[in-house]
Order: structure tokens, then C-alpha cells, then sequence
């Protein structure tokens, strides 16, 4: 028979795994194509003395929970949300000294949107990979907008993770790419999709480049380069050999 002093630690045991798993339930999250794509508000930034509880029930309630759920689709959706918090809180802090915890932010962002990567090239769902082109080229276009606001000492660490989010956005245009060969796939619709992206990238980099001449880090300068076009092998195949 249990003592009371055992049920009232059974039952707030309980209570707190209730709480869990509420806060780990699906929410909508809204897929933007255009310039209407905002970053998501973050709850509990670091330095937040719940912060590491946030992370704790991301990665052992939310992630599992998405995959039991929905499978590797879910999972990669809800990895993708996951590094847009990151870019979330990397904005609520950029202002700060502290490139250590940018530094964590960015190379937690880079690790959720390679496993979302992962996971859609595992699932072979052309929704997915167009969403995550949509997603990687507004994470570009938020970050080019940050480096024009953030103080020097938060510079660096944007541009960081600009770079991270530009390698992101051509590895998800190289998959794009890549169904063009499929049969099941209109080609030429998603052709043109690609060289938009492609084409709003380039825009916003040429943007961030300007910025940085005008206004330089104090730390090392970071340099991102425009993905290399996927298309143009796509066209040359086409062509045939010259």
C-alpha cells in the first residue's frame, strides 16, 4: 500500500509529465513562400533558467513524439521548426558579447535542419523537399535582414550562421534539382521554382555583401559564397555533350 507521502510524489510525477507532454503536442506552423516568412517568438532563450528544460523536452519528448506520430515526415518537420527556434533565439541574443552561445545556436540550428535534410531524402516526398527549400531560402532572408541591425559583437555570429543557412539552402537545391530527372515530376514547373529561389538568394547575398562593407565585424570576416547552380548540369545533360 502505498504511504501518502509516496502518492503525493507519484501524483506530482504525474502531473509534470502531463505538463510534458502538452507542451510537446503538434502545433501549426505556418509554411510561408514569400516575404511574409517570420521567425517564430522564442519562449525561453538562453540564459533563461528554463532553458535547458526547453532543449531536455525537445529532444526527448517533441522529436520522438513527431516520429510516433507522423514517421520520418514529422520528424523532419518538427526538426525544421526546431532550427527555426534556434534562429529565433540567436535573434533575441545577438546583441549580446556572448559569441560562445551563438556559436551553440548555430551549430544547433545547422544540426536540425541537416537531419531534416536527411529525413526527407530518406522519405522521397517532393512536399517536403519544396519546403524545405521555401524554409532555407527565408532563413537566408531573415539573417541578411538581422546583420543590418545587430551591434558588431553580434556580427560575426550571424554572419556564421547566415554561411550555415546559404550551405543549407544549396544542398536543399541540389535535391530539387535532382527530381527534375524523375519522370513523375514536372520538370520544367519545378525548374522554374528553383532558379526563383536561386534568384532571391542571390539577391539577398549581394544585400548582406553591402552591409558588410559598410558596416564590418569586429572578428574574423566570414566568407559565404553563392551556391553553385544545380541547374546547369541539369541543362548541359539536356543539351547533350557539346
Amino acid at each position: 500500500m502505498l504511504k501518502v507521502k509516496d502518492m503525493k510524489k507519484t501524483r506530482k510525477s504525474a502531473i509534470i509529465l502531463t505538463a510534458l507532454l502538452l507542451t510537446a503536442l503538434p502545433t501549426a506552423v505556418a509554411y510561408a513562400e514569400t516575404d511574409d516568412f517570420e521567425l517564430p517568438s522564442p519562449s525561453w532563450a538562453p540564459g533563461h533558467p528554463f532553458y535547458g528544460l526547453e532543449i531536455f523536452i525537445e529532444n526527448n519528448i517533441e522529436i520522438p513524439l513527431a516520429r510516433m506520430t507522423r514517421g520520418q515526415i514529422g520528424e523532419a518537420e518538427k526538426r525544421l521548426q526546431l532550427a527555426e527556434e534556434r534562429l529565433a533565439e540567436l535573434q533575441e541574443v545577438c546583441n549580446r558579447s556572448d559569441t560562445a552561445t551563438l556559436e551553440r545556436l548555430r551549430q544547433r540550428y545547422e544540426y536540425h535542419i541537416f537531419e531534416a535534410q536527411a529525413l526527407g531524402n530518406m522519405t522521397d516526398s517532393l512536399e517536403l523537399d519544396t519546403l524545405l527549400g521555401n524554409r532555407t531560402m527565408n532563413h537566408v532572408r531573415v539573417l541578411t535582414q538581422l546583420s543590418a541591425h545587430v551591434s558588431e559583437q553580434g556580427r560575426q555570429g550571424v554572419d556564421m550562421a547566415l554561411k550555415s543557412s546559404t550551405e543549407s539552402f544549396g544542398r536543399q537545391m541540389n535535391r530539387l534539382a535532382e527530381r527534375i530527372e524523375q519522370e513523375d515530376v514536372n520538370g520544367t514547373r519545378l525548374q522554374l521554382h528553383i532558379e526563383t529561389l536561386q534568384s532571391q538568394v542571390q539577391e539577398r547575398l549581394n544585400q548582406w555583401q553591402q552591409i558588410r562593407e559598410n558596416m564590418p565585424s569586429l572578428g574574423q570576416d566570414v566568407d559565404i559564397q553563392m551556391p553553385i547552380d544545380p541547374l546547369g548540369k541539369i541543362n548541359r545533360t539536356h543539351r547533350g555533350p557539346p
